[in-house]
């Protein structure tokens, strides 16, 4: 009797082991914009006639006080990745520090003494990770903001992100709830492309159940990899849907005559205990193809909309939150 029970404790032990929950970072990528507008003055704006465009490459040459500015529509989110395509030519001396409120930048790069400077807090510090600047070269550079708590910034060059002298990439910029609408350019070079795209940044918990199911390391690069249906892993996780299957909407039966319902056709995200809520908008539209118009989001699971007089189309899209 005794080794019985000592079996079951066993197994009961060896299911703990197998379903060791991992929190892992991943992100949610929202297209926000692709500048190519021409230049007037210190600043983008609409096209009047002025021959040098950002696809051609901009030329710079203005203090850090008085940058060449691009303005965009203010959108609300809580992360935002600013793409550019710059030519850095070293800096004499490191510029003014841009001040940190509202007004001001949320982050800054530039090259100094043959290295990679960023602002963190209210300082210039120097970054690491990648091959030194060559002064006069283009490079890929992205800034990364999460915004959703007190301000962080991260820089990448190249796509490689780099890191203070302590290691760590996400720096505290020490401003909250902070919002992004303009972008500035200063010092002596040129830059040839711009865009952005807003970003949700969080935690999801993947399993020891959904690692053996989908056979995935619990890493943020595996997470983050697109699968065959075009999504993120980890979203099909979250979903509970296989890498290669989209998700689909159906409707279903319901006790109102006046009533379409739709609920998810294979979508089950309980099933692996992610943590992430799953909800959908529904869309009505005239005809295939044309701008959808809001009409409600789901509950539990479910959306309801009126019956119309004549012919309509519906799309839902699928909202991830955590």
């Amino acid at each position: 009797m005794n080794s019985k029970i000592m079996l079951s404790l066993a197994t009961v032990a060896l299911f703990a082991v197998a379903a060791e929950a991992t929190t892992v970072d991943v992100e949610s990528t929202n297209f926000w914009f692709t500048a190519t507008m021409d230049v007037v003055s210190e600043g983008w704006v609409t096209p009047s006639g002025v021959a040098t465009n950002i696809t051609d490459g901009i030329a710079v040459d203005t203090s850090a006080t008085d940058p060449l500015i691009y303005t965009n529509t203010t959108v609300m989110a809580d992360g935002y990745r600013v793409k550019a395509r710059v030519k850095f030519v070293e800096n004499a001396t490191l510029p003014s520090v841009p001040s940190n409120n509202n007004a001001t930048a949320l982050g800054a790069l530039t090259v100094y003494d043959g290295k990679w400077y960023g602002v963190s807090d209210d300082s210039w510090v120097p970054l690491f990770g990648t091959s030194d600047p060559t002064d006069g070269t283009s490079y890929n550079v992205t800034l990364e903001f999460k915004t959703n708590d007190v301000a962080r910034v991260r820089y990448l060059v190249d796509g490689v992100a780099l890191t203070n002298s302590s290691g760590v990439a996400w720096i505290n910029r020490g401003r909250q709830y902070a919002t992004v609408s303009k972008f500035g350019v200063a010092g002596y070079g040129d830059i040839t492309s711009l865009s952005a795209d807003t970003v949700s940044f969080f935690e999801i918990t993947i399993t020891g159940e959904a690692l053996s199911a989908y056979d995935i390391d619990a890493t943020t690069d595996a997470l983050n990899a697109v699968g065959g249906n075009g999504l993120p892993k980890w979203q099909s996780i979250v979903l509970g849907i296989p890498f290669d299957t989209k998700p689909y909407f159906a409707p279903i039966q319901n006790a109102d005559a006046n009533k379409i319902a739709f609920t998810y056709g294979n979508v089950d995200p309980d099933k692996y205990h992610t943590g992430a809520s799953v909800a959908f908008d529904v869309l009505s539209m005239d005809s295939i193809g044309a701008a959808g118009t809001f009409v409600t989001n789901s509950v539990a699971g479910v959306a309801e909309v009126t019956a119309p007089d004549g012919v309509k189309y519906y799309k839902a899209t699928i909202r991830i939150t955590k």
